[in-house]
């Protein structure tokens, strides 16, 4: 798969994560056994779409793979914050998950695509 290939596939599901993270922020975070959090929701949907009109509107591929792997990074500290402090549940695992899987293909991508 090509960098710009993997570019519109991120782009793609950030899109959905955003649009649904935006549009119901306290049970999307419930859902994903995050409690009752409408403005970290919030915050995980409106950053979300941003990434996803970028990913799907440049040519920079491997400056926006980078920052969606990194955000990745990012939602996987809040998540074990989260789950350490109590705030999460079990059930927030497979989101987890995600945002390992997706940083690692966001990053080794961003690493393996021509410099800009």
């Amino acid at each position: 798969m090509n960098t710009r290939s993997v570019t519109r596939f991120v782009g793609a599901y950030t899109l959905v994560l955003g649009a649904a993270f935006s549009a119901l922020p306290a049970q999307m975070t419930r859902f994903v056994g995050m409690g009752d959090r409408p403005r970290l929701g919030l915050y995980f949907g409106l950053r979300d779409l941003a990434l996803a009109a970028a990913l799907l509107g440049t040519q920079r591929f491997r400056t926006l793979l980078l920052i969606r792997g990194l955000a990745d990074v990012s939602d996987a500290a809040i998540i074990l914050a989260g789950l350490r402090s109590g705030h999460h549940s079990v059930r927030v695992l497979p989101l987890l998950a995600a945002a390992v899987g997706s940083s690692i293909l966001s990053l080794v991508s961003a690493a393996r695509s021509a410099p800009e």
